[in-house]
């Protein structure tokens, strides 16, 4: 949830009114949050949304039919479409495929298409909001990246070198953490 990142931000941080305000936080009695929480939801909406458009996206796969000009598009998925990774059949042998800013030109009329693409998240408004992270993404990896943008934002050029390169370092074990692990066949001995 957000609540969970703002409270692990604001305690990197040492913001003690966040996480104050956060740990006794109540949706249905309300009251009136810190001033920097504000900042500190903008903040992490911006530095999530740079993670999963620039290092680790978030992916989806949906069937989808052609119309009868071969055109598929983009109003008709569930998420907001950022690239498009795969088009294949419905039994899963790839095809090829055109991107144009409103649709997906396939070579065959009205039929059916698995299609796997990147999404655009929503932004967090409520701290009841779920965040969606990438499979081996941790949400100590976002909270670095928004105590980062904090410290960028507040002019604390040192303080931001940590935290950027503490982020970099959970980015990349999670990268590498994805890939698929292969090791040489061995021969007989």
């Amino acid at each position: 949830m957000l609540n969970d990142l703002l409270m692990l931000v604001g305690s990197l941080l040492g913001l003690g009114d966040v996480t104050d305000y956060l740990a006794s936080y109540d949706a249905d009695n309300p009251t009136t949050p810190p001033s920097n929480l504000t900042d500190l939801k903008r903040l992490a909406n911006f530095a999530y949304s740079q993670i999963v458009r620039d290092y680790m996206p978030l992916l989806i796969t949906e069937t989808k039919t052609s119309n009868a000009s071969c055109e598929i598009a983009y109003a008709g998925f569930s998420k907001t479409v950022a690239n498009i990774k795969k088009v294949c059949f419905e039994n899963g042998t790839p095809c090829t495929f055109r991107c144009f800013p409103e649709f997906i030109k396939v070579g065959y009329p009205t039929r059916k298409f698995l299609i796997t693409y990147a999404y655009v998240p929503n932004e967090f408004s409520d701290l009841e909001d779920e965040i969606e992270l990438p499979f081996g993404l941790s949400l100590t990896a976002v909270a670095f990246a928004t105590c980062f943008e904090y410290a960028i934002a507040g002019g604390l050029y040192d303080e931001a070198d940590m935290w950027e390169q503490r982020f970099k370092e959970k980015i990349s074990s999670a990268i590498r953490g994805n890939r698929e692990h292969k090791l040489p066949s061995r021969g007989w001995i």
